[in-house]
């Protein structure tokens, strides 16, 4: 396979997360108003927790660095927190 050949399937995927963030932004936006009305914190440690638990199993899982995986997801939930306020 040509180097151009990968560069576009590399898009496709980059195309395919950016979806795939759009849809969190927005489960995220209808978790907020949800935590607005019962007067629940935007910050829940013990969810947290289990993301980066089960995060660290997936790693295992499809032969990811941990530590990048969970610095994604760490970056990606203070953006969650942030369009929760």
């Amino acid at each position: 396979m040509t180097l151009s050949r990968l560069r576009i399937k590399i898009d496709k995927v980059d195309n395919l997360l950016i979806k795939t963030l759009a849809q969190r932004e927005k489960i995220v936006q209808k978790i907020a108003k949800i935590k607005k009305k019962q007067q629940l914190p935007i910050i829940n440690k013990k969810r947290e927790q289990e993301i980066y638990n089960q995060l660290k199993k997936k790693a295992k899982m499809y032969h990811l660095e941990e530590k990048y995986l969970l610095q994604l997801f760490k970056l990606i939930i203070r953006y969650s927190r942030k369009i929760q306020k």
